[in-house]
């Protein structure tokens, strides 16, 4: 039985316990009763260790600092689900802030095992996704919420399996909008060229150098030093990283559009999963799935929208929404990105048109 003791190596000669209890006539029955007793409470734990399931513990890894919202708002609680829909088969650990894994590492050491649930932006993984950096291009994904229920409709349907070999995916989360964040002064979407801008994903720097900058790849850990030290102008990030790390302290400008979303998922290995006993792999899933994705998601999108009006509110910060001429600035040179994209992503055209369905469907509701 996974997780317990067996009965190997246990040896149990029931003949030569019954030679050992013999019945004497001449013995009444209270003495045979006394010396039959310690054989059946023997026996007995035997049986009850032989049914046991020993407690697994599994550290999980959300390497945002402690005090970032989602593991303030979201991890805890994820953590207490599967640990009390286990019933004690599971001691689910969270490790934040770098405990165990940072955002650089995090993939190899849940391949390695020493740890076995992991939170990361796909972004900053190692692994290619192709399939799911479809988030990353321009124009496609709303909002968060909706971004996040249209992706995890497309994990359960196995739209995604080509990315996800030898993964276990228990939630998936879109992010709002990704925002231009810099120390320069920003308008319009033409003082854009010439910066120097951090950030990461095939879709994001290619459109970075449509907009005439120049893409300088950061994990975002090491983006605030890199602004305060001039080597490079700013980041294209999501509000909701913009607070925990700081950012405002070392930008001023910040620009708002469709300039593309990013994706994370909290997941482990397939063959750690499939490791696990039914009840455990139960509570995995029940935790996480398409309501945790889409709550995730919400999430977010409240995270995002209070960042933003705490920054508007700093003194010398500017927030510039692009006018509708920049829009269609922009949307003409996301051509160029999303073609390329399809292009160079085997199976991308009928991904993207699957991901925007599920988006329209969830908008019709």
């Amino acid at each position: 039985m996974r997780g317990g003791l067996t009965q190997t190596g246990i040896r149990t000669d029931f003949s030569r316990h019954s030679r050992s209890v013999s019945v004497k006539e001449e013995e009444p029955m209270s003495t045979i009763c006394n010396r039959m007793l310690p054989l059946a409470v023997a026996m007995a734990s035997i049986s009850c260790a032989a049914g046991a399931i020993a407690q697994e513990t599994m550290n999980f890894v959300s390497p945002s600092p402690p005090q970032a919202h989602l593991n303030v708002e979201i991890m805890p609680q994820f953590v207490e689900a599967v640990n009390q829909a286990a019933g004690g088969e599971l001691d689910v650990q969270l490790r934040t802030g770098g405990q165990m894994a940072n955002a650089g590492n995090v993939y190899d050491r849940l391949q390695s095992d020493v740890i076995q649930i992991a939170f990361s932006p796909v972004p900053q993984l190692p692994k290619s996704f192709p399939l799911l950096s479809a988030v990353e291009l321009p124009f496609i994904i709303p909002d968060a919420e909706t971004g996040s229920e249209a992706l995890w409709n497309l994990v359960e349907s196995g739209a995604l399996d080509a990315d996800f070999e030898g993964l276990k995916v228990l939630g998936i989360t879109a992010f709002p909008s990704t925002t231009i964040h810099t120390n320069a002064d920003v308008g319009v979407l033409d003082d854009v060229a010439g910066l120097r801008l951090a950030g990461s994903g095939q879709a994001l720097t290619s459109l970075i150098q449509e907009l005439g900058a120049a893409p300088i790849s950061l994990n975002v850990s090491d983006q605030y030093q890199a602004i305060d030290r001039g080597t490079v102008d700013g980041t294209v990030m999501i509000w909701t990283a913009f607070q925990p790390f700081r950012l405002a302290e070392v930008t001023s400008h910040h620009v708002e559009g469709p300039f593309g979303s990013a994706v994370a998922m909290v997941f482990m290995t397939e063959e750690k999963f499939e490791s696990l006993s039914p009840t455990a792999q139960a509570a995995l899933e029940q935790a996480g799935g398409r309501e945790f994705s889409r709550q995730f998601g919400a999430f977010w999108d409240r995270v995002a929208s209070e960042a933003r009006e705490q920054t508007a509110a700093l003194e010398g910060h500017e927030i510039v929404d692009l006018s509708d001429q920049d829009i269609e600035v922009l949307r003409e040179k996301s051509a160029a990105v999303i073609e390329a994209w399809k292009s160079s992503t085997e199976g991308g055209p009928e991904f993207l048109d699957a991901l925007e369905a599920e988006i329209a469907a969830i908008q019709a509701r």
